[in-house]
């Protein structure tokens, strides 16, 4: 009987779909007290251990349908897969079950251009179905807008990151902020542009208005990609001179040339500090240094040390006096 039960299936729908309610011998998209009914008084016949002249590979596919079903992902796949072939399968069917005369036993009818353009859509209509379906339960746990936000703090987190570590303490691992930085940056700016994407496809085709969702969120996220890439310099630079301003303190250390092009490298230790800090600098003309006894003179951050600069003659933290 179950594979009667099979059988009548595969020929209603498709034979690549198996439909887990008929196993059960319910109905289709039954609620769970049902489905849980029917399969304990299944497996009251076909258990191996209640009945034992009972086939097991009966009972295995009695359990295999009753596990898809029990559970809220597969089942949820189950019944889109049904739902499409219930609305597809009967037509292909049919054309298979009534060949025309000019094609033999058992081979399909060639399908016309009409038919093709007609099935097509047919399919894109119930994929936008499913996609609006998706598009509306992400939007009901956690709204887009919201989800758009948390990812443009991330990726500014990110890019953050590679502005404060790159390279600034070549002897230890520091640096390697910056590189998880800039990936943490396109990480999350990718995970922007998807759902800006599937926030304008969402409204596109909600709303009584359509309009061009693919060219508004690649607009909106290269904006946002240009804003972030100005404004944050911008705050850092501000960040320097304000911690130059107020936190500023002069010291003179020791450098050495790199490869004599004009760039010294850095040996400074802040009191306090166990490590020293190693920074690569240019060195110009006006700064106020010695080269013959390889020391030069900087301004750097109480607050922060690893914010510093090379202090030139017409800077307004240059103080003659004390050097003299």
């Amino acid at each position: 009987m179950l594979w009667q039960v099979s059988d009548k299936i595969q020929s209603k729908t498709s034979p690549l779909l198996t439909n887990c309610y008929k196993i059960l011998g319910v109905s289709n998209f039954a609620d769970e007290s049902l489905i849980r009914k029917a399969y304990i008084k299944l497996a009251k016949l076909h258990h191996p251990d209640v009945a034992p002249n009972s086939d097991g590979e009966r009972f295995k596919i009695i359990s295999k349908a009753y596990d898809t079903l029990s559970d809220k992902n597969t089942r949820y796949y189950h019944d889109v897969k049904l739902r499409y072939y219930l609305e597809t399968g009967n037509s292909r069917t049919t054309q298979r079950q009534s060949p025309s005369s000019g094609t033999r036993k058992g081979q399909k009818k060639p399908m016309s251009r009409a038919e093709y353009m007609d099935r097509k859509a047919r399919t894109e209509r119930i994929k936008l179905r499913m996609d609006m379906l998706f598009y509306q339960r992400q939007n009901n746990r956690l709204p887009y807008p919201a989800r758009i936000f948390g990812w443009a703090v991330v990726s500014f987190v990110g890019w953050q990151q590679v502005y404060s570590n790159w390279f600034v303490d070549e002897e230890s691992y520091d640096h390697m902020f910056a590189v998880l930085g800039f990936f943490l940056f396109v990480f999350a700016s990718l995970g922007m542009y998807s759902h800006l994407y599937k926030m304008y496809r969402f409204r596109a085709y909600s709303g009584k208005q359509k309009f061009a969702y693919l060219r508004k969120s690649t607009i909106t996220w290269l904006a946002f990609l240009c804003i972030g890439l100005t404004i944050l310099p911008t705050l850092n630079a501000y960040r320097k001179s304000y911690h130059l301003k107020h936190y500023g303190k002069n010291a003179i250390v020791s450098y050495s040339d790199v490869d004599g092009l004009g760039e010294i490298e850095i040996l400074f230790t802040p009191i306090g500090a166990q490590k020293p800090i190693v920074k690569r600098m240019d060195l110009n003309e006006n700064v106020i240094c010695d080269e013959q006894h390889h020391w030069v003179l900087i301004r750097f951050s109480k607050a922060n040390p690893r914010i510093m600069e090379l202090v030139e003659r017409d800077s307004p933290y240059y103080f003659p006096a004390p050097l003299n």
